[in-house]
């Protein structure tokens, strides 16, 4: 494990995060993040000539973040309850969510110095005591990935031949 670090289990700590998911500065992430994250889809979309409906990438906040995942087993093959971990897990969406995961970070744990850590694979929020990283927040991963993983996966140092090479055993 790389120095100590934990990896924050949202689904066991989701009282812990539940005050803060209508914080004003939460929400403003998250729907920055999604509008973000559609207008990249959409971008996609356009370069590849796929048409589309330009209200299924519109986001309305209070949507719920899974629906707008790019992948259609995600929405056809769950249905999270409101404001569950589930709900917020938009799968491909990582390097937008990373913010809202952030901002999360900054108000359950303010004590913690938060950045965003990214590679072109996968982006996290880090939170560093003493200037060591400390804790990761990855909603997306944190129950199929190890600390490990994620870090090497969320590390640009490290290229896609090396990472596949080390975790697809």
């Amino acid at each position: 494990m790389k120095n100590d670090m934990i990896l924050f289990n949202f689904r066991k700590n989701w009282h812990k995060v539940k005050p803060f998911l209508f914080d004003k500065d939460v929400q403003n992430a998250l729907n920055n993040a999604m509008n973000e994250f559609m207008q990249n889809e959409m971008e996609d979309l356009n370069e590849r000539k796929v048409e589309y409906d330009i209200k299924r990438f519109t986001w309305i906040p209070g949507t719920a973040p899974y629906l707008m995942t790019r992948s259609d087993y995600w929405c056809d093959k769950r249905k999270p309850k409101d404001y569950s971990v589930g709900w917020y897990q938009c799968f491909h969406a990582c390097h937008w969510l990373s913010e809202f995961l952030l901002v999360l970070g900054e108000k359950i744990y303010p004590k913690l110095e938060w950045i965003i850590i990214q590679s072109n694979r996968h982006s996290i929020a880090c939170g560093f005591k003493n200037n060591i990283s400390y804790m990761i927040f990855d909603i997306l991963n944190f129950e199929t990935m190890t600390i490990d993983n994620i870090m090497d996966f969320s590390n640009n140092e490290i290229s896609d031949e090396e990472y596949c090479s080390k975790y697809s055993k």
